[in-house]
C-alpha cells in the first residue's frame, strides 16, 4: 500500500513494531526469518530507511 500510494515516507523516528501473524499449517516456522521479511519489506516500500531504526518488536 505504501508503495502503491507512491507515500515515500522514508521517516527517520524510532520505531515499535508488533507483528501479528497465523501460520497456514501446523509445521514449525522459523520466526527470525518473518521478522527478517517484514522489516525489509517495510524499508523496501519506503516506510523506513533502515531495520536499524526499530527499538522494540513483538
Amino acid at each position: 500500500i505504501i508503495q502503491q500510494q507512491h507515500l515515500d515516507i522514508n521517516t527517520p523516528a524510532r520505531l515499535k513494531i508488533s507483528i501479528i501473524a497465523n501460520a497456514p499449517d501446523k509445521r514449525c516456522r522459523d520466526l527470525d526469518n518473518l521478522q527478517k521479511a517484514v522489516f525489509d519489506s517495510l524499508t523496501h516500500a519506503g516506510f523506513m530507511l533502515d531495520d536499524e531504526q526499530i527499538d522494540d518488536f513483538r
